[in-house]
């Protein structure tokens, strides 16, 4: 009985384990890669040595409250729900359809534990960044403002985060142990190419949803959506839609191979296993 405690609350606490470690350590790793770029930068302009130095503090800390929450929540929620289906099913492997629901709910879960920090975090500014003005910040939103007001001011981008966790977190584990077990591909090969995968998913899932928005946001009438749709995907036309698809995409590829070569380091770990 008292084992069986401990499993169940292994299984919930280690995965949320491993997604706070993994975004800390990424947020460094962002960290300190914009460091190097500053120092490019200050290479160019001495005299902005003050500047870059204040800006870095404060992206710092964004950076940690960042990956208290984003990552933990998404690969977290993600592994533990994945693991309770697994259960479920007997040990048979998941369906698309299941890895799906799991990314979306986690996906959910995540935009909806950040996104309040967020919008702190755009009222407060950059230069003036601190922990305790944040939270004041948050407190006073919440006290002066409806819950929802929080995310009717962002609806649109957390449409596109959704979409775009979903697609990362539904075919990542997937892509891996398609390669691994099918395609008989090294691990360090594999694990590469299904981070590289998983970002073409989510920026193929997350693009279309933020033209998608911005068609509602013009309060077109029915008829002319059709034709708006078309005009978006037209190779030839102005909305530069597969131009920004390969921007986005090489965007999400990155983030991805870090964040999970991260996170594939972190499940090696014994103790959190």
């Amino acid at each position: 009985m008292g084992s069986s405690s401990r499993n169940s609350h292994g299984d919930v606490v280690n995965p949320l384990l491993k997604g706070f470690l993994t975004g800390q350590f990424h947020g460094l790793f962002h960290h300190y890669n914009r460091l190097m770029l500053d120092d490019l930068a200050r290479l160019r302009n001495p005299g902005s040595k003050m500047k870059f130095n204040n800006t870095n503090k404060q992206n710092l800390k964004l950076n940690i409250l960042n990956g208290c929450i984003r990552p933990t929540a998404s690969l977290g929620i993600f592994e533990i729900l994945r693991k309770r289906l697994r259960n479920s099913n007997e040990g048979r492997p998941l369906s698309v359809y299941q890895e799906g629901c799991c990314g979306f709910m986690a996906a959910c879960a995540t935009v909806f534990a950040w996104k309040p920090f967020d919008l702190a975090y755009r009222r407060v500014g950059i230069q003036s960044l601190s922990y305790t003005n944040w939270f004041s910040s948050l407190t006073h939103i919440a006290k002066n403002q409806s819950v929802l007001s929080m995310y009717k001011s962002s609806r649109g981008s957390m449409n596109s985060d959704i979409a775009l966790y979903t697609g990362m977190l539904a075919s990542y584990d997937r892509t891996l142990h398609y390669l691994t077990h099918t395609q008989a591909l090294p691990y360090w090969a594999a694990q590469t190419s299904a981070s590289i995968i998983s970002g073409f998913f989510a920026a193929a899932c997350s693009h279309p949803v933020i033209y998608m928005d911005a068609i509602i946001d013009t309060r077109l009438q029915m008829r002319y959506i059709p034709a708006t749709i078309c005009a978006i995907l037209n190779p030839f036309g102005n909305f530069n839609f597969y131009t920004r698809l390969l921007s986005r995409f090489q965007y999400s590829a990155r983030f991805c191979v870090v964040q999970y070569a991260i996170f594939e380091g972190v499940r090696r770990v014994e103790w959190i296993k």
